[in-house]
Formats: C-alpha cells, structure tokens, sequence
C-alpha cells in the first residue's frame, strides 16, 4: 500500500493498535494541545506497527472535503 502512515507502539505493554480497532479514527496532539484527526487505522503489519490510512484519502474516496466534516471543540 502506498501513502500509508505506519505508527510504532511505545511498548508491548501499551499497544497502540489491538484487534477490533481497524476503523478507529487517529489523532495527532498539536503543540496547542488541540487534537486533530490523522487518519483511520486499519490493521496491523507483521511486525507490530499499525497501519493509517491519512484523513485526507478517506475523504477523497467518499468525495468530501474537510468543510464537509463538523468540527469538534473541547
């Protein structure tokens, strides 16, 4: 798969992908400490990272745009 992000778990101990998450929606904390949406995890590799597919590629493939999406605030 191409345009793929691949992220590491911080141990064995605290996965950061375990089965029935694929679908789950992943953020990236922002220095301001807002949470912005990266991608959608959709398995595992071999090797025990987690595969995200970017937000962006989700939205092209059902024909949205990021002002389609309703914004969350904390």
């Amino acid at each position: 798969m191409k345009g793929q992000y691949e992220v590491e778990s911080g141990s064995i101990h605290n996965p950061f992908f375990i089965t029935g998450d694929s679908g789950s929606a992943v953020f990236q904390k922002e220095i301001d400490g807002k949470l912005v949406c990266i991608g959608i995890a959709i398995g595992k590799t071999s090797y025990d990272t987690t595969v995200v597919t970017p937000i962006g590629a989700v939205l092209d493939a059902l024909g949205l745009t990021d002002s389609d999406v309703k914004k969350l605030h904390s």
